[in-house]
């Protein structure tokens, strides 16, 4: 597993910093068409009014609990949303993600995201 340090342009250029960011679990592994996750992908989630719908990345239980799930809650503690796992497994399966089984309507947003507070 190797890790990227590499910090994008964008942020500087938007100017974020490391604490705009939190770390979820995730691991991909090579394929001929490019990278594909191992388990459905907890960064790739859905966020509709306060709650944040999230892929259940379906990982490894250690003394009862899904140490990936556990990880993603504590990356997502203290943001004010509500997080609701959903079993997106058979979109996973088949190179999808949350996306691919949601259908919401969305505003667009007329402000500089990173400007709102």
């Amino acid at each position: 597993m190797v890790a990227t340090t590499r910090k994008p342009a964008l942020i500087d250029e938007v100017g974020l910093t490391d604490a705009d960011f939190r770390e979820v679990p995730a691991m991909y592994y090579q394929t001929s068409y490019g990278m594909v996750s191992y388990f459905p992908a907890v960064q790739n989630l859905l966020g509709v009014g306060d709650a944040l719908f999230v892929a259940d990345p379906e990982g490894p239980d250690v003394d009862g609990a899904d140490i990936w799930r556990e990880a993603s809650l504590d990356a997502f503690g203290g943001l004010g949303y509500t997080i609701r796992f959903v079993d997106v497994y058979g979109y996973h399966t088949r190179s999808g993600a949350i996306h691919c089984g949601t259908n919401v309507e969305r505003v667009a947003v007329t402000e500089a995201w990173w400007d709102v507070e």
